[in-house]
């Protein structure tokens, strides 16, 4: 949302009094021994996607026919366009709006698409 017309920064004080009154506290990283029980496994994959880089993903998608992997080879590829598209939209210091024609179909495109699946052993497989 963009901001309102003749709206002012607020000072720290101010969004501390506001933190406060609606009681939203911001913790910062919590520590793995720390997290939620009912949460640890999902916080864990969250978690380990910072290891997966994009070089080794995308290089075990190249020249393989398994479906699984062209889906990251072709998932890769609209990474790259993205990529692309976002360089030349900030070197033109475009608006929001022009950022979001450029880019939306791009993002979104995946989600027009018609995906295979299954369940196998009680999870669901692409």
């Amino acid at each position: 949302m963009p901001p309102q017309s003749g709206s002012r920064k607020l000072s720290p004080q101010q969004q501390r009094a506001l933190l406060h009154r609606y009681n939203i506290s911001i913790d910062g990283p919590i520590r793995p021994r720390d997290w939620p029980e009912r949460y640890a496994s999902i916080f864990g994959t969250v978690r380990d996607m910072e290891n997966v880089r994009y070089e080794k993903y995308y290089q075990r998608g190249l020249g393989n026919d398994n479906a699984k992997l062209l889906h990251v080879t072709q998932m890769c590829s609209r990474v790259e366009k993205l990529v692309k598209q976002a360089y030349s939209l900030r070197v033109a210091q475009d608006n929001e709006g022009t950022w979001r024609l450029k880019t939306e179909h791009l993002i979104l495109e995946r989600f027009e698409t018609d995906v295979d699946w299954w369940v196998k052993r009680g999870r669901v497989e692409f």
